[in-house]
């Protein structure tokens, strides 16, 4: 019924590597909610966080962002 394939343990393995090794999701995590504060609409907070994402996406080279 389904064909079998082959895992690649070498793309698994790269793939751990990356997300134990090299992720910034606490950084992220604390600049958008410590950081930043309360969220609020039209807030100090939300105007912090919004600031943060553009720039933070900026720096990742993506383009045609709006907060």
């Amino acid at each position: 019924m389904f064909k079998s394939r082959k895992i690649d343990i070498e793309v698994i393995d790269k793939i751990k590597n990356e997300g134990f090794n090299n992720s910034q999701v606490e950084h992220i995590a604390f600049n958008l909610i410590d950081k930043s504060g309360p969220r609020l609409t039209n807030s100090n907070g939300f105007e912090r966080a919004a600031n943060y994402a553009v720039n933070q996406f900026l720096e990742w080279g993506l383009t045609n962002i709006n907060k």
